[in-house]
């Protein structure tokens, strides 16, 4: 695990243990969405929770299938009245028996099936919660990422807003230029001061959620962010659904509680037949030639004799039950369908427009500023012309940080709709700060 791992060394619990927080150390790796997922499986309290009725469940299945506890009772029996005495040739004291229910045969299996489903079911929902927790821990990651590279956008603004200010200064003290020229500058670079203590506190704020999520201080510092590589979307969305149908844990959950309700019905049309009862019994009869000793054995049977307003009224149940398990199934394919297609529209959104920024708007901006800046020195130009370029160039470079978090961001949130990780076979062409870690080219099909 890189940057959290040497951050939290060895003080890292499993999931939902307390553990003290160790020292922060001077110097750490950088944050990255990978060492944060790691962090965010080890640490969350609510998938230590989902984990844990998992175990409850499991533990829930051979209570299911087990044989009711055998009843032992102990009493006397024929006692002469009023005086409770046992001297009548039929007493009987003392009197043992003991009973054992059995099922009607199918249906201790049908009970453990029943509850082997439930586990099943709750083994889904805890995958579910763990995707819940990653596309959460992803969007703290990329706020966190966005405040930070705004933070390099608006400080590499501030300087070059600087430079120009002295320019100008440098040019009214000549005589060449003019006091508005000053003044415009001066106002610039406080707007822009203003707007790195505004991203100071976003960062802060965009930390204390991810430190959250990890079940870490609020005010735990956190390493810099750095963007691994992004895949670029090339998945056909037909592709896409296969995978989320095959994978993700809330369609199967969805078809586990089908199954649990067909074991419903099978036990609701084997709940009319009665169960069995077994006892055995022993007892003592006293005599003038001493104590006799006494056997017996019962068999019982129960009666539905309830049946229109019971077992008949338990199988409507079981059968409307598993109607709303097969229609919930329904809804719950046709949200993971219109989930795909709302992500997968957000990602060609940042997708194209990533392209556009990087391949177009980017570079004829920042040349716009040199220009502008030469013009500016010579004179070719105003000083007005020069700060609404650097303001533009400011403006979309921000903008391309936040592109990148929203195109991130989809990718996770992708990944927690289809239930698997995204194969990265394509990168996109640009990362973070500049790095030229992906390789180039976009992909066909769009």
């Amino acid at each position: 695990m890189l940057g959290l791992q040497a951050l939290l060394g060895s003080a890292v619990p499993g999931a939902g243990q307390d553990a003290p927080i160790p020292a922060r150390p001077e110097a750490a790796e950088p944050l990255t969405l990978s060492s944060v997922y790691e962090t965010a499986r080890l640490r969350s309290p609510r998938l230590a929770a989902a984990d844990a009725m998992v175990l409850a469940a499991e533990a829930r299945i051979p209570q299911a299938g087990a044989f009711p506890d055998p009843v032992f009772q102990v009493g006397v029996g024929n006692l002469e009245l009023p005086g409770l005495s046992a001297t009548m040739p039929a007493s009987m004291a003392p009197m043992f028996s003991l009973a054992q229910g059995i099922p009607f045969p199918g249906k201790r299996g049908l009970r453990e099936e029943i509850a082997g489903s439930s586990a099943l079911a709750a083994a889904a929902a805890s995958s579910e919660v763990w995707w819940q927790v990653r596309t959460e821990v992803s969007r703290a990651f990329y706020d966190l990422y966005a405040a930070e590279r705004q933070l390099q956008v608006q400080s590499e603004a501030v300087r070059l807003l600087s430079e120009a200010q002295l320019i100008a200064e440098a040019l009214y003290a000549s005589g060449s230029g003019r006091q508005t020229d000053v003044l415009r500058a001066s106002v610039a670079v406080a707007r822009l001061d203003g707007e790195v203590h505004r991203l100071q506190a976003a960062r802060l704020g965009a930390a204390a959620r991810l430190n959250g999520l990890l079940d870490l201080p609020a005010d735990w510092e956190l390493p810099p962010v750095r963007l691994e590589g992004l895949p670029a979307m090339e998945i056909p969305l037909d592709t896409l659904r296969v995978w989320a149908y095959e994978s993700r844990p809330f369609i199967q959950r969805a078809r586990i509680e089908v199954d649990r309700a067909d074991a419903g019905v099978a036990l609701a049309g084997r709940d009319i037949w009665p169960d069995v009862s077994l006892a055995i019994q022993y007892a003592q009869r006293p005599t003038d030639e001493g104590r006799r000793h006494m056997g017996g054995a019962v068999l019982g049977f129960s009666i539905p004799v309830y049946a229109g307003s019971k077992q008949n009224r338990a199988k409507d149940e079981a059968a409307a039950e598993r109607l709303a398990a097969v229609a919930e199934l329904s809804e719950v394919k046709a949200q993971v369908d219109a989930q795909l297609g709302r992500v997968l529209a957000e990602i060609r959104r940042a997708h194209e427009l990533l392209a556009l920024y990087e391949v177009e708007i980017l570079p004829q901006a920042r040349a716009t500023v040199e220009s502008a800046l030469s013009s500016y020195r010579s004179g070719a130009v105003d000083f007005l012309t020069l700060l609404d370029a650097e303001v533009a160039l400011t403006r979309f470079e921000a903008e391309v940080t936040v592109l990148f978090a929203e195109y991130g961001f989809g990718i996770a949130e992708l990944e927690a709709t289809v239930g698997r990780p995204h194969p990265p076979s394509v990168y996109l062409p640009w990362g973070n700060d500049g790095e030229r870690q992906y390789r180039a080219g976009w992909p066909v099909g769009w």
